[in-house]
């Protein structure tokens, strides 16, 4: 394992989300140096690397405002990638994280890449009315998006299928991570590409 691979892996352990104060002022050139090294480091640890995304680890430690949570789970995703490779998924995660930052805006909202085809959207102060608006605002956005376009491989028969595959989600809306996941299922049960919201 690389020297970088183990510090990332000793910052996901124990989870440094940001380097203390009293770290910050390097005086020597040398330490400056490591300090910025450092926070390039963090700056890793903190973003999930296909997505750029904030990283699940990062955004659980992070105190959360009151607000709805939005869970994203991408539908069908899994087979494109048994089926097509791990290129297509790949493109198809990008599909889907694209089409969920492109109906995003404002700084009261957190996405995180929680795994897989799934991804968390934490929006402050805001109702369920607000967040079912936002997730219907996500879920069209989704739906515009190209996979083919996403795909960097050189399998022109994959890119052909790619291109005739429409990108799908479900989402559910609630106060809280367990409502939006009740929500989610909900979601999926009716039929899956739609949103659904869940309030105790």
């Amino acid at each position: 394992m690389s020297f970088l691979n183990k510090i990332k892996c000793l910052a996901h352990k124990y989870f440094i989300p940001t380097l203390p104060d009293e770290l910050k002022h390097g005086k020597t050139e040398r330490e400056k140096q490591y300090l910025k090294y450092i926070d390039e480091l963090l700056a890793i640890v903190r973003q999930d690397p296909m997505t750029g995304l904030t990283h699940k680890e990062h955004f659980k430690a992070q105190e959360k405002k009151p607000g709805v949570y939005i869970l994203v789970d991408g539908d069908g995703l899994k087979k494109i990638n048994d089926t097509l490779g791990h290129s297509a998924g790949h493109a198809a995660i990008l599909a889907l994280s694209t089409g969920i930052k492109g109906a995003l805006r404002g700084s009261d909202v957190t996405v995180t890449r929680a795994g897989g085809d799934e991804f968390i959207v934490h929006v402050e102060h805001a109702s369920i009315p607000t967040g079912i608006t936002i997730a219907k605002r996500i879920l069209e956005n989704i739906r515009k998006q190209r996979i083919s376009e996403k795909y960097t491989g050189a399998d022109e028969n994959v890119k052909k299928a790619l291109e005739e595959m429409d990108l799908k989600a479900s989402l559910g809306v609630g106060y809280s991570e367990e409502d939006a996941d009740k929500a989610l299922y909900k979601a999926k049960e009716k039929g899956r590409n739609r949103v659904e919201f869940h309030k105790e």
